[in-house]
């Protein structure tokens, strides 16, 4: 029978939050009568679960993602095709290993494995980012254009983790957002520029190759519908979505020698706009810039680095050795 869960690989890869932790014998019961919509579950001793975790009251299966003493908190109710119901006071919950479990696990290991195995091991030519601090845009050597700031890098991530970057504009009229240098290139080289974003102030952004000067190598997006906007001669574009607001932004171009190896990343205010003046106050979220070689209708999973670029082709490292995420 097909595997009811989806996998979160290759577009991030799978935490503690998507596979879920069981524990061994953890059962309490209720404390008290509950109804089919409350997400507050009130049970006897709730450190008895590990977090996150999927808990079972009579037939309904439940994912309980926090606990505030001894009450699960922000409960999804009826998960794995099941139905909330109302259960009464002193009825068990039960947090053993549960399907769920299995087939979570199940699906990252299929993702996993055709990418690995099935496709003649030419996801490994995939592994590739040539930006030196993918996450941490705090780093020197991402430029902060006209003033922009870091606000703050514990925002939730496409992944789950608390590793997206929230960025503010300057003051100034300019360009707001970061840019960094990438490896070297050889001329002629199709090479993949992508970012995940996330609306904050501003339903726009734009990304490319030294969006300022080379003009054919960006294109807009707007993070607020999905809808991919104005794109350079020299550039294709293409926006993956994915859960809780955020997109992948994608731009394919080719490396010539007169092209400045810099990733740009800015907010705007507009389609085919790329400076404006700020304020101060207006805010976009961002979260694993990669640069890679190829073209965008290859497999691209996210690669994070910190510190060094990462490039494995065909088994082979070929530059520093980084971080893999």
């Amino acid at each position: 029978m097909p595997n009811p869960n989806t996998s979160t690989f290759p577009y991030a890869a799978p935490t503690d939050t998507e596979l879920l932790v069981a524990s061994d014998n953890a059962q309490s019961p209720l404390t008290a009568d509950i109804d089919d919509t409350v997400t507050s579950i009130p049970v006897a001793d709730g450190t008895l679960y590990n977090l996150p975790c999927v808990v079972a009251i009579d037939s309904e299966l439940i994912y309980v993602p926090s606990r505030s003493g001894n009450t699960l908190t922000s409960c999804v109710r009826g998960i794995s095709s099941t139905t909330a119901t109302a259960h009464t006071d002193t009825t068990p919950v039960y947090g053993y290993i549960l399907a769920t479990h299995h087939n979570q696990m199940a699906a990252e290991m299929k993702a996993l494995s055709s990418f690995t195995f099935l496709d003649a091991m030419k996801g490994l030519g995939q592994l590739e980012n040539l930006v030196s601090y993918s996450e941490l845009f705090s780093n020197v050597a991402w430029n902060k254009f006209t003033g922009s700031t870091i606000v703050s890098e514990n925002n939730t991530a496409p992944n789950n983790m608390a590793t997206a970057t929230s960025i503010k504009e300057g003051s100034g009229s300019g360009r707001h957002g970061v840019g960094a240098s990438f490896s070297t290139l050889t001329n002629g080289t199709p090479i993949v520029l992508s970012v995940y974003a996330k609306k904050q102030t501003y339903d726009w952004v734009c990304i490319g190759q030294n969006i300022n000067g080379e003009t054919g190598r960006r294109a807009w997006f707007n993070v607020s519908t999905g809808v991919i906007g104005s794109v350079g001669g020299s550039a294709r574009a293409s926006i993956v979505p994915l859960a809780n607001g955020w997109y992948r932004c994608i731009v394919e171009t080719t490396h010539t020698s007169n092209a400045t190896k810099t990733f740009e990343i800015v907010m705007t205010t507009a389609d085919s706009t790329l400076t404006y003046s700020g304020t101060a106050t207006g805010t976009a979220l961002f979260w694993g810039a990669q640069v890679r070689q190829g073209t965008m209708y290859e497999a691209q999973p996210y690669v994070m680095t910190y510190g060094s670029a990462i490039s494995v082709q065909q088994g082979g490292i070929i530059l520093d050795e980084g971080s893999l995420s």
